[in-house]
């Protein structure tokens, strides 16, 4: 299933100096997440980059586990890349970016599937650790939500891994990446039809282990503002959007979900049968499987953080990757 988006302008991903002449007239970023595979195409024209293109494909190379991508996740991530290519095919002097995140750092076949991309499908698939993609997410969020010298949280939860950033406006004070992405919490507690007060405590217990490092950071991070980047934050919204027949204003560069909100809105996924939370209202069908494991790891950061306000950020990695290349970062 493949999501299309209106046309926009990134006039505020100018930076203060000129762009680089090196800039070709086309930049396409390909993001090769866990469970979504995303292409951002880019027009430098008149000195502002035009997006013409944004589509996003669900893969799911984690179906099947993450150690390994099974056979059919395989076919479905070379079709969407072998598409990706011919849509970028149709413009001239093109520049692509492809960077692969949790699941191709995680699988045993990774280096086979980034092999496939490039002999099949001419894409050069550059593979980050956890620490640069923290990095790139950062400055996606940095272009959609005004930073102040307050400290903040960016939480982004993928299908394989979760990103947190310590940062202000000035810089990243800490940042760190965790392979306890939505799909590896639902492989691991399914949580599919309800969550009941034992799998909650289990889920918890188990959060308590594996994010020690970053309950260490209360002691020296008060945050009150959560900023959420990517599938679930943005699922978040849409559903409380939904419920008022009302969708994403695709010039809204960020969206406040209430504490309050939340809070009910992660109670009624957490009671709903995978078949009841498929029928919301703004629920892509890709999402209902895994959301629930998401809004719980979301709680448990509120639980330990003094949140009192979350913030979603239409920005995330891909956009961080446009900044980056538009000021020279990435080349």
């Amino acid at each position: 299933m493949a999501f299309l988006y209106p046309l926009i302008f990134f006039h505020h991903f100018i930076p203060s100096s000129p762009l680089p002449m090196s800039l070709p007239t086309y930049i396409a970023i390909i993001d090769l997440g866990t469970n979504t595979f995303h292409l951002l195409l880019v027009e430098i024209k008149e000195g502002h980059p035009h997006r013409i293109h944004k589509e996003s494909t669900f893969v799911k190379l984690a179906a099947e586990g993450i150690e390994t991508i099974g056979s059919a996740a395989f076919a479905r991530g070379i079709e969407a890349l072998d598409h990706f290519s011919q849509i970028i095919a149709a413009y001239k002097e093109v520049s692509v970016f492809a960077f692969g995140t949790a699941a191709l750092r995680t699988a045993s076949n990774g280096r086979e599937f980034m092999q496939m991309a490039a002999d099949r499908c001419g894409i050069k698939i550059q593979l980050i650790n956890g620490d640069k993609e923290a990095e790139l997410i950062s400055w996606g969020v940095k272009q959609a939500v005004s930073l102040s010298s307050e400290v903040v949280l960016i939480m982004d939860i993928g299908g394989g891994s979760v990103e947190f950033i310590f940062l202000n406006n000035h810089e990243i004070f800490w940042k760190q990446s965790y392979p306890l992405g939505a799909a590896v919490l639902k492989r691991k507690f399914h949580l599919a039809d309800g969550v009941s007060a034992y799998e909650n405590e289990e889920l918890t217990t188990f959060l308590e282990i594996q994010l020690g490092t970053l309950l260490a950071m209360a002691d020296f991070f008060q945050v009150k503002t959560l900023i959420g980047a990517s599938g679930t934050f943005d699922t978040l919204v849409d559903l409380s959007l939904a419920a008022q027949d009302k969708y994403r204003d695709p010039l809204c560069l960020h969206y406040e979900i209430a504490l309050d909100d939340f809070t009910v809105l992660k109670e009624k996924l957490c009671s709903l049968s995978f078949e009841e939370r498929l029928a919301l209202p703004g629920m892509p069908a890709d999402r209902a499987e895994m959301i629930n494991g998401a809004v719980l790891l979301i709680a448990f950061v509120i639980r330990y953080f003094p949140i009192e306000r979350i913030i979603q950020s239409e920005y995330a990695i891909k956009e961080g990757i446009l900044w980056g290349i538009l000021n020279g970062k990435i080349n």
